[in-house]
């Protein structure tokens, strides 16, 4: 029996549990965005304690964040994803904002029910509006480092304008 040999949620090491999420993470294109979302967040609650540490550096919450999967992000967050890390590996490691900014980032008009979502689980668990990635390089415009609540700005986004201004007071 195939099902036997495999190893249990708990036991998964946060490399395999790297490797998965890596996995899922490449799958998140259109038109399977929905499909591969819902695999991800059921994978995520069945994770086990390593997720955090696997999850992290992959910048999964940032990705989830960017393509708006409120399930996916609400998921990580309640399995104890720092909002406020950073991306270490990958392509982007050097780009991405954290979670709160990524909401803004992509190239796509976000629904104001969507984002009131994001902020409100991002806030809820600690996401920092203020928070700066730690290297120079990122999200720059005209000289200096963007916080997400400028990102949101970029975006337009009165909601989320609005939401993050009032976490940061």
């Amino acid at each position: 029996n195939a099902s036997a040999t495999k190893a249990t949620p708990a036991a998964l090491t946060a490399k395999a549990i790297a490797d998965q999420l890596g996995a899922l993470m490449r799958r998140l294109r259109k038109p399977r965005i929905a499909q591969v979302a819902t695999e991800m967040a059921a994978f995520i609650k069945t994770a086990g304690p390593q997720l955090p540490k696997a999850a992290e550096p992959l910048g999964t919450l940032e990705k989830a964040s960017r393509l708006q999967l409120v399930e996916v992000v609400e998921t990580l967050l309640a399995a104890g994803v720092d909002p406020n890390a950073f991306p270490t590996e990958g392509d982007r490691a050097d780009s991405d904002p954290r979670a709160l900014g990524a909401v803004f980032e992509g190239d796509h008009d976000v629904a104001d029910d969507t984002v009131r979502a994001l902020i409100d689980a991002l806030i809820a668990a600690g996401a920092s509006p203020d928070t700066l990635h730690p290297t120079d390089r990122v999200q720059m415009l005209n000289g200096r480092r963007q916080t997400a609540l400028d990102l949101a700005v970029r975006r337009e986004s009165k909601v989320g304008i609005a939401m993050i201004a009032k976490a940061a007071s």
